[in-house]
C-alpha cells in the first residue's frame, strides 16, 4: 500500500510538471500570460483538490525558480546603459519614490494601517516585476530603442523597491542595518569569489560555470531570506555582479551562459508561481477583497502609466502614443506582489486575510490587463501575436523602410535606406 501511494504521487508529480509546462503555453493563445496559468492551477491544486502543499519537491523547485528568475534579471542589468540615462533615469526614480510615499500615506491615513504594513503595501502595487517583465519583453512588439528604455525603467525601479524593501521589512534600524552590511559584504565578496572561480575550478572543470551561478544565487538569495529581505536581493546581486565582469570573466555571463539561466528559469520559475497559489487560502478571495484589487489596479494602474508617460513626452520628446507604449508594459506586479504578500501573511505582519486577497487580485489583474492594451498602442504597421513568457530572440537591425510584417514575405525588398527605429520581433 505504501509503495501503491507514493507511486501515485509520483504520478502526480509528473502530470503537475507537464501541466505546468505545457498548459500555460496553449493558453498563451488567448494571451494569459503563463505566470497566471501557474498561478491559477496552484490555487486549484489548494482550494479544490488539496494536493501537494508543502510539498518539498514543489517547495525546492519553487526556490530554484525564483532565485533563478532574478538571476536572470540581474544578468540584465547593463550599468553603463544605466549611467548614460542617470539623469532622466533619476527623475523616473523620484517619481516612483513620490507615489510610494503618497501611496503609503494615504493607506495609513484612510485604512488605517499600521505603517510598515501600509509601505509594504504600496510596494506590492505600484513596484513593477523585473524578472516577468525583462522576460517578455522581447516579444511585446517594441522597437528596440523602446525596449531599452523599459528595461532601464524596470530596472532602476527595481533597486529603488529592493533598498526600501531592506528598511521597511526589518523590525528596528539596527536589524535594518545588519541587513544591509551583509549585502554590503556580499556585494564586496562576490567578484572575489568568481575570480576564484574562474582561476582556480573552470580551467579543470569546463562547462560548470552554469550550476556554478545558480548555486551561488540560491545560496545568496537563502541568506537575504534569512534577513528578512526574501530571496530576491540575494540573487539579483549574484546575477548583476556576474554582468559586471563581462568582459573580465566573459564565462561567467556569455550570451550562452544567460540563455542557459533563460532556459532553466522558464522550467523552474512556474513552480514558484504554482506553490504560491497554493498558499492562497479561501479567506482570501472575499467578495470584499475582490472589489478592492479592482480598486487597487484601476488606480495604480492609471497613475503609475498616465506619471510615466507624462514624464516621457517631456523628458524624452515622445509622442503620447508612444510614451504609453512604454509605460502599459511596467504596469504587471505579480511577482513583487507575492513576495510582499509572503512577508504580510507571516508574523509580525500577519496582515488580514482581505487586505492579503486584495492584493493578489491586484497582482493578477495588473500581469493581464498588459496583454490587451499593447496591441491598440502599436503602430498601424505592426502586426504581432499574442506575448510569451519565455524570453524571445532580441530583434536585428532594419535597414529597409517599415512596412507591414504580414505583407513581409510576399512584396519585394525596397532599397535599403536609414532608419533610426527597430521593428520589434515578430
Amino acid at each position: 500500500m505504501i509503495l501503491l501511494a507514493e507511486s501515485a504521487f509520483g504520478g502526480g508529480r509528473i502530470a503537475l510538471l507537464a501541466a505546468l509546462l505545457l498548459l500555460p503555453r496553449v493558453l498563451q493563445r488567448w494571451r494569459v500570460p503563463a505566470p497566471i496559468t501557474a498561478f491559477g492551477i496552484g490555487i486549484a491544486a489548494a482550494l479544490g483538490l488539496d494536493v501537494f502543499h508543502g510539498d518539498p519537491a514543489v517547495d525546492l523547485l519553487s526556490q530554484l525558480g525564483i532565485a533563478s528568475l532574478f538571476l536572470a534579471a540581474g544578468m540584465e542589468v547593463d550599468l553603463h546603459e544605466l549611467r548614460a540615462q542617470a539623469r532622466t533615469l533619476a527623475v523616473h526614480v523620484t517619481i516612483g519614490a513620490s507615489l510610494l510615499v503618497g501611496a503609503t500615506l494615504l493607506l495609513v491615513s484612510q485604512a488605517a494601517l499600521a505603517p510598515r504594513v501600509a509601505a509594504i503595501t504600496a510596494l506590492a502595487v505600484l513596484t513593477p516585476s523585473a524578472g516577468f517583465i525583462l522576460d517578455s519583453l522581447s516579444s511585446l512588439g517594441l522597437y528596440r530603442d523602446e525596449r531599452v528604455w523599459v528595461r532601464s525603467k524596470v530596472i532602476a525601479a527595481e533597486f529603488l523597491a529592493l533598498g526600501l524593501l531592506v528598511f521597511v521589512g526589518q523590525g528596528d534600524l539596527t536589524a535594518a542595518l545588519l541587513a544591509l552590511a551583509v549585502i554590503a559584504a556580499m556585494i564586496l565578496l562576490l567578484p572575489l569569489v568568481l575570480r576564484a572561480f574562474a582561476a582556480l575550478v573552470l580551467p579543470h572543470a569546463p562547462r560548470s560555470e552554469f550550476a556554478f551561478l545558480v548555486l551561488l544565487a540560491v545560496v545568496c538569495a537563502s541568506v537575504t531570506k534569512e534577513l528578512g529581505v526574501y530571496y530576491l536581493v540575494g540573487a539579483f546581486v549574484v546575477g548583476v555582479t556576474a554582468r559586471r565582469f563581462r568582459e573580465r570573466l566573459p564565462a561567467l555571463s556569455s550570451d550562452t551562459l544567460v540563455h542557459a539561466v533563460e532556459a532553466f528559469t522558464s522550467i523552474a520559475v512556474p513552480f514558484y508561481f504554482f506553490r504560491a497559489g497554493t498558499l492562497v487560502r479561501g479567506d482570501d478571495l472575499t467578495p470584499v477583497a475582490l472589489a478592492a484589487g479592482v480598486g487597487f489596479v484601476v488606480a495604480s494602474g492609471a497613475l503609475r502609466a498616465g506619471a510615466y508617460a507624462v514624464h516621457d513626452v517631456f523628458a524624452r520628446r515622445d509622442d503620447l502614443r508612444s510614451a504609453l507604449r512604454k509605460s502599459v508594459p511596467m504596469l504587471p506586479t505579480l511577482v513583487f506582489s507575492i513576495v510582499c504578500v509572503e512577508i504580510l501573511r507571516a508574523p509580525p505582519f500577519a496582515a488580514s486575510p482581505t487586505l492579503l486577497g486584495a492584493l493578489l487580485v491586484a497582482a493578477t489583474l495588473s500581469t493581464v490587463v498588459p496583454t490587451f492594451l499593447l496591441p491598440g498602442l502599436r503602430p498601424p504597421e505592426i502586426t504581432v501575436g499574442a506575448p510569451e513568457f519565455a524570453p524571445g530572440p532580441e530583434a536585428a537591425p532594419v535597414a529597409p523602410a517599415p512596412r507591414p510584417i504580414a505583407a513581409a514575405t510576399s512584396a519585394p525588398m525596397p532599397a535599403p535606406v536609414t532608419h533610426e527605429s527597430q521593428s520589434p520581433p515578430p
